[in-house]
């Protein structure tokens, strides 16, 4: 197996992850999708890519702590849809704690996750350092504010190949802006790459008009 993904729908999500379980989509309660997940990862050590998007389900610290603590240790690919879930500090720690080391490609959608700058520090300490070329980070909506938003741009590993970050709605203010100037500036001309602060016309956020940052699959 190299690829799994589930869909926004949670009805779907469901139906997929009875599949994968080989037992009927009515026996996986939506509470009980995030064990059944946790137990299918747990038997797939071999998985090197997961798409996987749970917006409509809600799944709560406990929920995030059954997932994370099962992805698999030799993921390549890691793409994770988990907007809305406002675990806050604690949930960006667990996750972050949780990211596989030999990860090469990463995309988080955290919108609302509700964090401040001690979530966007454990995430910026969380980023595997040696393979990852790819990231895609968005936690719009998290209050990080300036000393969030420079533990981010301070963290990102030092090979990266490709750039999308989105800070909307963080509260970085003036001072957070002026740290993230310098890295727009670099990724702005390499393809496909963008830093969002504002809206997709601020100068900080060039690039951004071929891309959709919620668009996680794209290639």
């Amino acid at each position: 197996v190299t690829s799994s993904t589930l869909p926004r729908s949670t009805g779907t999500a469901l139906a997929a992850a009875a599949a994968a379980a080989a037992v009927p989509a009515a026996a996986i309660a939506p509470q009980r999708l995030p064990q059944a997940l946790a137990d299918k990862f747990l038997h797939l050590p071999q998985l090197r890519a997961l798409r996987l998007s749970l917006v409509e389900l809600a799944l709560g610290l406990e929920g995030l702590r059954l997932l994370a603590g099962a992805l698999p240790v030799e993921l390549r690919d890691l793409r994770l849809d988990l907007c809305g879930q406002e675990v806050g500090n604690e949930g960006a720690e667990v996750l972050a704690a949780s990211l596989p080391p030999s990860l090469e490609r990463l995309t988080l959608c955290l919108r609302g996750w509700r964090f401040t700058a001690r979530g966007a520090k454990a995430i910026a300490r969380g980023m595997p350092r040696t393979g990852l070329r790819q990231l895609k980070l968005v936690i719009s909506g998290s209050p990080i504010g300036p000393v969030g938003a420079r533990a981010l741009a301070d963290g990102l590993p030092a090979r990266l190949e490709r750039l999308n970050l989105s800070l909307r709605l963080c509260g970085v203010g003036h001072e957070g802006e002026r740290s993230l100037q310098a890295l727009a500036r670099q990724w702005a001309p390499r393809p496909r790459s963008w830093v969002r602060v504002r809206e997709k016309l601020s100068p900080i956020c060039q690039s951004l008009e071929q891309s959709l940052e919620w668009d996680l699959w794209d290639d």
